[in-house]
């Protein structure tokens, strides 16, 4: 059986990554959390997993508490991925410094594939269709030192024998998301009946259900294929308002929809077209939940809190 490693276990989407290993029975998981998480109970109803407690700033701890060889390193651990937090600089670089520490115990551990959580921060402001080759040009301090933790990790494995795959994830929605994203406000809104007020909403735009992420993580850490940067987003490229509308559909809300209400910001429009033809190159038969489907899927876990 394969040993996998998972930082920021309790995180967004670490849970959901270990709930889709554990489906599979057939992997060690020992989930990374930090000391008191608040979130812990997230991984009560997960059967046959290794939680352990350990701050990342303390990777010889964490290196004792490991068995002496592991097979697959996920680093989701990441703090201040909102604002204001996107752009503390110091916070950011202790960031980076424990991302650099992840991947020097996983080389010594023997692990043969490392896995971080990159970002579309990475790219910066973006116009038209981004694929991997996109020039990353980040504008924030949490995109400047994700990009830098790949460049790092990536000159340190060379001739390592140990493979760097590098997924930039987009915008991602479902259980544990947010609550101050606008797809969870836009939520609460319409299931009151409130007017929402929004931007024109006329940007591109990409939702990824958080399930499916997990699923292109486990295929990215535990299956072959090509190592470096991939685009983890959906095939569902539209305009933002588009999906608003949709949303209000499956809430079926009567509440006002005021586009154009709020100006945008001094960036101007964020807008973006990832393409993920890389992923489907390796994996052709990833079947995709549907937006409508997956906010069902959300709103139901809701209501069985």
């Amino acid at each position: 059986m394969k040993t996998i490693v998972i930082t920021g276990a309790t995180s967004f989407i670490g849970v959901h990554l270990i709930e889709e290993l554990a489906k599979q029975e057939k992997y060690i998981i020992y989930a990374v959390i930090r000391p008191q998480s608040s979130n812990k109970c997230r991984l009560d109803s997960i059967a046959g997993i290794h939680v352990l407690e350990c701050d990342l700033t303390e990777m010889n701890n964490l290196s004792a508490m490991l068995p002496d060889r592991i097979d697959v390193f996920y680093h989701l651990a990441w703090e201040g991925a909102r604002r204001p937090q996107r752009d503390d600089a110091m916070l950011q670089e202790n960031n980076y410094k424990a991302a650099v520490e992840a991947f020097r115990l996983a080389e010594a551990k023997g692990c043969q594939v490392f896995v971080g959580a990159g970002s579309q921060a990475e790219y910066g402001k973006t116009v038209g269709e981004i694929t991997e080759d996109y020039p990353a040009n980040p504008v924030t301090e949490y995109g400047k030192h994700k990009l830098k933790a790949y460049q790092e990790i990536c000159r340190l494995s060379k001739g390592k024998g140990i493979v760097v795959k590098w997924p930039r994830i987009f915008s991602v929605y479902g259980k544990y998301d947010y609550e101050g994203t606008l797809l969870m406000s836009a939520i609460k809104k319409f299931q009151c009946n409130e007017p929402l007020d929004m931007t024109a909403g006329v940007q591109n735009w990409n939702y990824l259900y958080v399930r499916d992420v997990a699923k292109m993580l486990l295929y990215a850490g535990t299956e072959p294929c090509e190592d470096g940067v991939y685009n983890f987003a959906s095939k569902d490229n539209r305009r933002l308002c588009e999906y608003i509308n949709e949303l209000k559909k499956i809430v079926q809300s009567d509440s006002k929809l005021n586009f154009g209400a709020i100006p945008y910001g001094s960036e101007g429009v964020v807008s973006f077209e990832p393409i993920i033809d890389k992923f489907l190159n390796c994996f052709p038969d990833f079947t995709f939940t549907a937006f409508t489907m997956g906010v069902r899927e959300m709103l139901e876990s809701a209501r069985e809190k």
